[in-house]
């Protein structure tokens, strides 16, 4: 079963929309999904939530998550390019455990960031996340409960998609949210992110605003398929 997606975008990533959207539909599926950016734009089958570019990120959500009436949401941004088929059963198995268990607030879909190698009892590939770590709050491709992930943000969380390492943990503390993340012994790929055998994406297909080729090969054949210049952005080293 595939539930509902949200992007959080801005307009100066809007020349890898397609691609990102075009992976998305191959190889995750038909779903509906809301982007949300600061540039009010027309893109065929998709909600655009419009925000200001100064507007703080708790309040983006804010705004947009009260009039959300999913249960469930996969979390994501747009340089989080799916290069292969997502494992929908193992999926389907994380989304029901959630719905048996509602004290799981989240299944992040990949280990990043985080040392804590603490499985949950009877799921071999589930762990969980220690927020008294870094990144105890990450933006990475996630299953969210949406109330879970509105009450985060009507604490006026200071925290974006750039400094998620900063959050104030005691804040998560204080919610006693459950989070878990999923790995399966994949490997590693640079400093803080492994890859995933169950949302097997590019994390991050941009760094600092240029291709990460160095870090994921995979992108260069995506690259060329979609006709993208790799030489406008340039490249990461």
């Amino acid at each position: 079963m595939l539930i509902p997606i949200i992007t959080y975008t801005n307009s100066k990533c809007k020349d890898i929309w397609p691609i990102y959207i075009d992976l998305l539909h191959k190889f995750y599926g038909d779903t509906p999904h809301a982007m949300l950016t600061d540039e009010n734009l027309f893109i065929p089958n998709i909600n655009v939530c419009i925000y200001k570019k100064d507007d703080p990120f708790y309040d983006i959500w804010l705004k947009f998550l009260p009039t959300y009436f999913s249960e469930f949401f996969l979390y994501m941004q747009e340089d989080f390019f799916l290069y292969k088929s997502i494992d929908q059963n193992l999926f389907d198995f994380y989304l029901n455990l959630m719905k048996e268990n509602t004290n799981i607030s989240c299944i992040r879909l990949l280990k990043s960031g985080i040392n804590s190698n603490v499985p949950i009892e009877n799921v071999s590939t589930l762990y969980v996340v220690d927020y008294n770590q870094d990144y105890a709050f990450s933006m990475q491709p996630t299953i969210w409960r949406t109330k879970d992930f509105l009450r985060i943000q009507e604490t006026k969380i200071q925290v974006s998609p750039w400094d998620e390492c900063k959050i104030d943990k005691n804040i998560l503390i204080k919610l006693d949210l459950s989070s878990l993340y999923h790995y399966n012994g994949e490997t590693k790929r640079g400093m803080a992110h492994y890859d995933s055998n169950v949302f097997p994406y590019i994390a991050t297909a941009l760094v600092k605003g240029k291709w990460n080729t160095k870090e994921y090969p995979e992108l260069e054949p995506l690259l060329k398929r979609y006709n993208i210049d790799s030489s406008i952005r340039g490249k990461y080293e």
